[in-house]
């Protein structure tokens, strides 16, 4: 009885690709939000943000490719890996603009 329970259960909740498509769903649709309200508001804040810690104002415009390319690649599973580099390299860059101004 137990063993058919777990047999069960097993062949129930055990689907690893259904798990990793939730997870691009909901990780790369979040991360899309952010980058729609870039295109939406435009990079102008961030530009004049990169200016004052001496970084050029094109800079700025990356975060199109880390906002919105790279959660469009995670979402359809294509170069998940390094679409998830540039979105981490996206956030390191975001969290030393908002740290270093304090």
């Amino acid at each position: 009885m137990v063993k058919s329970l777990n047999a069960a259960f097993t062949r129930f909740f055990d689907h690893p690709d259904a798990g990793k498509l939730a997870l691009r769903l909901t990780f790369g649709g979040l991360m899309l939000f952010h980058g729609v309200a870039k295109v939406q508001h435009g990079v102008g804040w961030i530009a004049d943000a990169l200016q004052q810690q001496g970084l050029p104002a094109f800079i700025a415009y990356g975060v199109y490719v880390g906002e919105i390319l790279a959660p469009i690649l995670i979402v359809l599973g294509l170069f998940t890996r390094p679409a998830a580099g540039v979105y981490a390299l996206t956030l390191v860059v975001a969290f030393l603009m908002v740290g270093t101004g304090k």
